[in-house]
């Protein structure tokens, strides 16, 4: 299948304009916020664990104490998100038309989703594992120049299965199959794509990034000057926090429904065109 990314923008710049207020919602709310409640609550923790009096070395018992709670609060974190991911695709590709059913269809796709993510870390860490391994016995601590090369060897590969793995999340929640065939499936549809793919996605981490920095810059400045420095677990640090969050709720709603439109036209799903248009 042809593949024009021109066409999935302007599908998800017409949907997102019609759902902006659910889509943006269920992005800050599942997939945003989490994460900026987990910030605060290891900003709170790593405070407390690090502080110090003069004259003594830091005591690190209880950042190492409840480093297992953070991690626990990690595993909600990620499953919201996967959630919301999944609840926009959904949506987006027209799988249904109706907030609550679309959240309970994703909902049921959660589980495949995470296996297959489970079993692609899995497969991945063995061959990474490997070579590292390898590399440090046989390179060694005094070849800093070819240890360099086998990690960038290894950031490329890593791109190239990122970008070829990039339609997981819409063909699990377009298509009823398990953990095995939504890599089989996404590793397929993008075959042939990967430069269009990849140059997509680097412009619109770009552009992302130049947001951030620009609007963040001056939300700093200002939250700075009205609520004081923004200390870890201070008042203008949450506020700054959430500004990111929203810029972030923002980028993700466009960026997961032009990922569903792509996807659309390479699974050749073209009957939820229309829908998107209406």
């Amino acid at each position: 299948m042809k593949l024009s990314i021109t066409t999935a923008w302007n599908e998800a710049s017409a949907f997102v304009k019609r759902e902006a207020g659910p889509l943006f919602l269920i992005a800050f709310g599942l997939m945003a916020l989490p994460g900026i409640i987990l910030q605060v609550i290891a900003a709170r923790v790593v405070g407390t664990g690090l502080q110090v009096t003069p004259g003594s070395a830091p005591d690190f018992g209880p950042l190492l104490a409840a480093l297992p709670i953070l991690l626990l609060l990690l595993i909600p974190v990620m499953v919201l998100s996967i959630w919301g991911h999944l609840t926009i695709n959904v949506l987006a590709l027209r799988r249904e038309t109706v907030i609550g059913s679309a959240f309970g269809h994703a909902a049921r796709r959660i589980l495949p989703l995470l296996g297959a993510w489970l079993l692609l870390m899995v497969i991945l860490a063995i061959p990474v594992l490997l070579i590292l391994g390898l590399g440090v016995s046989v390179l060694g601590a005094s070849r800093v120049g070819l240890a360099a090369l086998l990690f960038l060897i290894l950031w490329l590969a890593a791109v190239f299965a990122a970008i070829r793995l990039m339609l997981m999340t819409p063909v699990a929640a377009a298509e009823p199959v398990g953990p095995v065939d939504i890599i089989r499936r996404s590793w397929r549809l993008t075959s042939g794509h990967f430069w269009k793919l990849l140059g997509f996605l680097l412009l619109i981490l770009i552009v992302f990034f130049v947001l951030v920095l620009v609007v963040g810059s001056v939300a700093g400045i200002l939250v700075t000057l009205l609520a004081g420095r923004p200390d870890p677990g201070s008042l203008s640090s949450l506020i700054i926090q959430l500004i990111t969050g929203v810029l972030q709720a923002v980028f993700l709603t466009y960026f997961v429904v032009v990922i569903a439109r792509i996807y659309a036209q390479l699974s050749g799903d073209i009957s939820s065109v229309a829908e998107v248009f209406e």
